[in-house]
């Protein structure tokens, strides 16, 4: 059989209203037109979408299943990809790349210590919040509904809880460090670069060091961010 607009638009609407993700509900929308093209019209169309997906997917508890089978793979996918991005700045291909963001990081925190404070304060608070709401509106835009995603959770945590995660780490690192400069006893002035005693150049220089590799982190982590959600953008344009 073939459905009439109407119908169509009344299986539109049901799964819509029982399915989480667009892309399930996509799936399962295409998946049901297919099977009825395979059989002949029955007396209500209802009926015949209820056999379907009880047929298929052992009815609404098994379109549930699957949406969060297919949100588990979505999730594997995207960490595989995420951190497969971070290991690719190490390689070959990226290390030059890399090498110029650590030097850079150094340059800025040796001769613009203020900027820096600026820049990472923006990258912990303000640049998650716009790449989240950019990664909404360019979705909306390209699929038309606002339906979430399988990729939002995911997506959120790596954009929200990993930057978290870096702060954390920052803070502890910090604060572990003004521990034992009060424990020893460290004068402010090892900080300057133009009064420092010199038996503290190595403590000095281990500050530097952390703050370099954290600024690091987060530039690399957020360029990764932003490819994923280029790969994602690519991926929906196909589909659309």
């Amino acid at each position: 059989m073939t459905p009439t607009p109407e119908e169509k638009q009344w299986l539109h609407d049901y799964l819509y209203q029982i399915m989480q993700y667009r892309e399930t509900f996509e799936e399962v929308y295409d998946h049901i037109l297919l099977a009825l093209e395979d059989m002949p019209r029955p007396q209500f169309f209802e009926s015949a979408i209820a056999r379907i997906i009880t047929n298929d997917f052992g009815s609404d508890n098994g379109l549930y299943e699957l949406e969060q089978n297919c949100r588990r793979a979505a999730n594997r996918d995207i960490v595989k990809q995420y951190t497969g991005q971070m290991r690719a700045w190490l390689s070959a291909k990226f290390i030059l790349f890399t090498g110029l963001i650590i030097i850079s990081s150094a340059l800025l925190i040796l001769r613009f210590p203020v900027i820096y404070l600026i820049i990472i304060n923006v990258f912990f608070f303000i640049i998650p919040v716009l790449l989240y709401l950019f990664r909404k509106v360019v979705a909306y835009i390209q699929r038309g509904y606002k339906k979430a995603s399988l990729k939002d959770e995911i997506s959120t945590h790596i954009t929200f809880r990993v930057t978290v995660f870096i702060w954390a780490i920052g803070c502890i690192i910090n604060w572990t460090k003004r521990i034992i400069e009060w424990i020893l006893k460290i004068p402010q002035e090892t900080f300057d670069l133009m009064h420092r005693p010199k038996p503290f150049d190595v403590w000095f220089v281990m500050g530097g060091l952390i703050s370099v590799g954290l600024l690091t982190w987060m530039i690399l982590h957020f360029i990764a961010v932003i490819k994923l959600y280029q790969r994602e953008f690519k991926s929906n344009m196909i589909k659309a």
